[in-house]
């Protein structure tokens, strides 16, 4: 087999492997995959918290999102698979909302480069809450990739979430302790200190490493005697024929 034919041989077998790992990577992810329907609507942060908690009991959740353009459904990827299975057998689930918050909020003084935190007692809470019915069920076919391609859509890198500034500091003692402080404390994230390589470069460094140490190039095949005087012929009569029409643009602009 020549060099060539072995290093298109290669080209193909890393293609099918990169696809086979896609599909059951695809395969994978459609297993954890989750879709809820809320009813009625949430209509604020609190209650869209509350529903994620609902979920977080069966499991990690790595993404929880709102389906655009609808108010009542909701698209999760649990971490694991069981707990995807596990929150769709416990359909429908149903939880209780509080009116208003009833945790204690906190102040942030600044004294010169030091904050001081004191608590601050909660209003005074609503009897009335509100009661939701969560329809868990599974979405397979729900692409994934788009979502997850953006680093706010996803779990935190560790670069995010070891990075330690005044800013996050701050944060992390000052907002209330929910769901969103995790996210809300990290502010100016530096996304140019994890260096990441482009995916063009990383195919070609597998396809480099694919090649041969030694490729001979093929030898070329002798031109034809017949064929090369017929060439040169060519290329000589075409400079003559140039020549001519250049002379005779002079004489006409004389």
């Amino acid at each position: 087999m020549s060099a060539s034919k072995t290093y298109r041989a290669a080209q193909l077998s890393a293609k099918a492997e990169r696809l086979a790992t896609t599909h059951l990577k695809n395969v994978e992810i459609g297993k954890r995959s989750i879709r809820l329907y809320v009813s009625p609507a949430p209509v604020n942060f609190a209650e869209r918290r509350s529903v994620l908690r609902a979920l977080e009991q069966y499991g990690p959740v790595e993404f929880f999102k709102l389906m655009p353009g609808q108010g009542s459904a909701f698209i999760s990827l649990m971490k694991e698979s069981e707990a995807a299975a596990k929150a769709v057998c416990s359909s429908p689930v149903n939880i209780t909302v509080p009116s208003s918050c009833k945790e204690p909020r906190s102040a942030v003084k600044v004294d010169g480069l030091k904050p001081r935190f004191e608590k601050q007692p909660s209003q005074p809470s609503n009897p009335e809450d509100t009661k939701f019915v969560i329809e868990i069920t599974e979405s397979p076919a729900y692409n994934h990739n788009g979502s997850s391609s953006s680093f706010l859509a996803r779990v935190w890198p560790d670069f995010v979430t070891e990075n330690r500034t005044l800013a996050s500091t701050t944060l992390r003692q000052s907002l209330p302790n929910s769901i969103a402080a995790k996210g809300l404390s990290h502010w100016a994230i530096d996304f140019g200190k994890e260096t990441t390589m482009d995916s063009r470069k990383i195919d070609r460094v597998q396809t480099r490493n694919w090649i041969p140490t030694k490729i001979k190039t093929p030898p070329r095949e002798p031109v034809p005697r017949a064929v090369g005087e017929w060439e040169r012929r060519r290329m000589q009569h075409r400079r003559q024929s140039e020549q001519e029409t250049r002379t005779t643009s002079e004489d006409q602009d004389t």
